[in-house]
């Protein structure tokens, strides 16, 4: 017994029970890749325009509060821990990021290729007739390309209110979208949240 834990190392106490203790070859990956994505904002050149094409998406992470796509002006924001948040220029957040922490800015291009789908929350208004949501379901359907994450409709007094969230391209894409939503009889707004 002794010739075979010679090659292991011996854990004494409790800790020997517990699974999680031990590197895993993912958690060794997930180290490398934090390394690496520190060390490309750290090699960023903030004086020149960032393309953002499919690698550097990978490194990048999309700010929450404003959902950036493709097509959008939009900012690079480095934050305290090393990590480089897309917002749209217009973000209250980028303002504010922009007003505390300037050089940390990096002004970036989009030059993805409709690569990759981005979620997008469209708002919609109208008014409630009967057929509008088959009339909506209609215009998606014509609109295949695109694929429709949630429907929420809600009505109150004959007018109807919601939110419909769909993975899309870029902004052109969401321009389609909204027109073909406003084609409809009783819509009477679609625009992007």
């Amino acid at each position: 017994l002794n010739d075979v834990l010679k090659g292991r190392e011996h854990k004494k106490g409790w800790r020997r029970f517990l699974p999680f203790k031990t590197k895993t070859a993912a958690a060794t990956q997930t180290a490398e890749e934090t390394v690496s994505t520190a060390d490309f904002v750290k090699n960023i050149n903030r004086k020149q325009t960032l393309i953002l094409d499919e690698a550097t998406l990978e490194k990048c992470v999309m700010a929450d509060c404003c959902h950036p796509i493709p097509g959008d002006d939009v900012v690079g924001c480095i934050t305290a821990d090393d990590t480089l948040e897309i917002h749209l220029r217009s973000c209250p957040n980028a303002v504010r990021h922009k007003t505390r922490y300037g050089n940390n800015l990096v002004a970036c291009r989009w030059d993805t290729h409709k690569s990759r789908l981005f979620d997008v929350a469209i708002r919609l208004r109208g008014v409630d007739a009967q057929g509008v949501l088959h009339a909506i379901a209609d215009v998606l359907q014509r609109l295949s390309r695109f694929t429709v994450k949630r429907i929420t409709l809600d009505t109150n007094d004959g007018i109807f209110e919601g939110q419909m969230i769909i993975s899309v391209f870029d902004t052109a894409d969401v321009t389609t979208v909204c027109n073909e939503l406003m084609q409809i009889e009783h819509v009477t707004e679609a625009v992007r949240v």
